[in-house]
């Protein structure tokens, strides 16, 4: 893994397939793809026990 940790939760998610919104989900779903090929950790809330 390379780069800073992602937090990725719904909004993100959403984000990444709202298409009313460019800016936001060119940005989002770069973050979604980076998280699912394993070029950033993963981090979020459920994530770490909290």
């Amino acid at each position: 893994m390379t780069g800073e940790p992602a937090f990725l939760d719904t909004n993100i998610i959403v984000y990444a397939y709202d298409k009313n919104e460019p800016k936001k989900q060119l940005k989002c779903s770069k973050i979604v793809e980076q998280c699912f090929k394993g070029e950033k950790e993963l981090i979020g809330k459920n994530l770490r026990g909290g």
